[in-house]
């Protein structure tokens, strides 16, 4: 149950920051909503495990891999 929740608020806020982009089918914004939108449902699906056994050791090695790529975005 909560996990519709967090997707249909995520998707309300998505397709607010987005509705300009929406009505522009030509715009890469109207292809980035979707792709944010499968992120979003990829997020929900798996947020249970992510804190399952956060210190096992391929936890570990995810997390270090996320934090990494946080800081590659970060920087480019």
């Amino acid at each position: 149950m909560y996990k519709t929740i967090v997707f249909v608020f995520g998707s309300v806020l998505l397709v607010g920051v987005s509705r300009r982009s929406l009505l522009q089918i030509r715009s890469h914004g109207f292809y980035r909503f979707f792709a944010w939108e499968i992120l979003l449902g990829m997020f929900v699906l798996n947020m249970e495990t992510w804190f399952k056994d956060p210190f096992a050791w391929h936890q570990l090695i995810s997390w270090a891999l996320l934090i990494i790529s946080i800081v590659l975005v970060i920087l480019g």
